[in-house]
């Protein structure tokens, strides 16, 4: 049992009319306006995330493009977050310096007591994890998640560009048209988020190649910077069945499974 100070709570007992106002959500969500990540944002939810990546995936069917996708994940992102790395996110996204700093005030300095038979332990510094279920806490990872986004450098569509992301939160997906551009944009991307303390669930990455020519045979496995990625024919993203003929058949299946 941990007796820690709510920091959030603080937080919004200070800047309470000021938080919850326009002018405050409006600050944060313009600098993500061009942004792929779809989490807690407003008027977006996982139905328009799916549709996205599977509209992509027809498109490029149609116009012969072949993708190379990676499905990612991270281990506990919201309790592994360095805090620091929030507070530098926010002034390169040019959040105002009020918000910056009150943000910086509750979230620096923080320690907490772990009770343990009916005894207190020597205070612990707390310099990692933001509290899941505040709505400050959302807005905060999905700015550090814009930042690691842009320093991808990925703009645009697969249309007209060599890679795309789709992000839900912490669900990435890497959408490439060539495994040497998925290669090098996974490797930079795994750079970026250990900066921030986040670190990739090895046991849920996914590898799925999309193509008219698609090879038959078993599926291989693609090994980026030692880690071994498996490739599948289908994978679960966002509480859907995504698979690499792009056939909606086999979630139908599933729903129907799932109702017996």
């Amino acid at each position: 049992m941990a007796e820690t100070c709510s920091y959030f709570f603080l937080l919004n007992t200070i800047i309470n009319p000021y938080y919850h106002s326009r002018v405050f959500m409006t600050d944060i969500d313009l600098t993500i306006s061009l942004s792929t990540q779809a989490g807690f944002r407003p008027n977006r939810s996982t139905v328009d995330s799916i549709f996205t990546l599977r509209q992509m995936y027809e498109k490029c069917y149609e116009h012969n493009i072949e993708l190379h996708n990676v499905f990612i994940d991270f281990n506990q992102a919201f309790d592994s977050i360095n805090r620091s790395t929030i507070i530098q996110a926010l002034k390169e996204m040019q959040i105002p310096g009020k918000i910056v700093r009150l943000v910086n005030m509750v979230t620096q300095h923080t320690k907490t007591k772990i009770k343990l038979n009916n005894e207190y332990t020597e205070q612990i510094d707390v310099k990692t994890g933001i509290k899941q279920g505040d709505p400050l806490s959302t807005i905060l990872f999905s700015t550090v998640m814009e930042l690691l986004m842009r320093k991808l450098e990925i703009r645009g569509n697969i249309t007209t560009r060599l890679k795309q992301a789709c992000v839900y939160a912490d669900d990435v997906v890497l959408v490439t048209r060539t495994k040497q551009a998925l290669t090098d944009t996974f490797q930079k991307l795994k750079q970026e988020v250990e900066k921030n303390g986040l670190t990739i669930n090895q046991n849920k990455i996914k590898y799925m190649r999309h193509s008219r020519t698609q090879i038959n045979g078993k599926n291989m496995e693609l090994e980026i910077e030692g880690m071994k990625i498996e490739e599948v024919s289908k994978t679960r993203y966002l509480g859907t069945t995504v698979t690499k003929d792009n056939l909606i058949e086999e979630e139908i299946k599933e729903r129907i499974a799932a109702d017996n």
